[in-house]
């Protein structure tokens, strides 16, 4: 587990670096190539092994998957965002991984949000307003500055 770990960190490490290049620049290859390695990463960090790091595979998933979502009609990446942000979720709590569990509950309620208001559901838009709200526990001024200047 040890080796997996270290190659997941690395790879973490690189992966946040072209998925934020993939943001800023328009660059959609970027974010596949990041999801790409994503999915790889499930290979070697398993959910038994450690589930916080699993979470945070699946978490920056749904970061780069709906990045995309955001910029194509179909619904589809937006779909596997909701999907990466709910397993994370399964691992993370406000108790054991305070920001990851914040980080996710935002993403999880901008895609949400993007999904209501793409396809006229009420229902979506009021879950992601609740997920939003829930990441407002931890994303505090007073708790973590940064994070909820983010």
């Amino acid at each position: 587990m040890a080796i997996a770990a270290a190659w997941f960190l690395y790879r973490h490490i690189l992966n946040l670096s072209e998925a934020d290049f993939g943001e800023h620049k328009g660059r959609n290859d970027i974010l596949e190539q990041a999801i790409n390695t994503y999915q790889e990463a499930l290979t070697y960090v398993t959910r038994e092994d450690a589930p916080l790091q699993w979470a945070l595979i699946h978490s920056q998933m749904g970061r780069a998957t709906g990045l995309l979502g955001e910029r194509e009609s179909d619904p589809q990446r937006l779909l596997q965002a909701r999907a990466a942000f709910e397993q994370a979720l399964q691992e993370q709590t406000q108790s054991n991984a305070p920001e990851d569990w914040a980080a996710s509950q935002n993403g999880l309620g901008a895609t949400l949000i993007t999904l209501g208001e793409r396809q006229g559901d009420d229902r979506l838009l009021q879950q992601g307003m609740a997920a939003l709200q829930q990441s407002l526990k931890v994303r505090t001024p007073q708790q973590s500055i940064a994070s909820w200047a983010t």
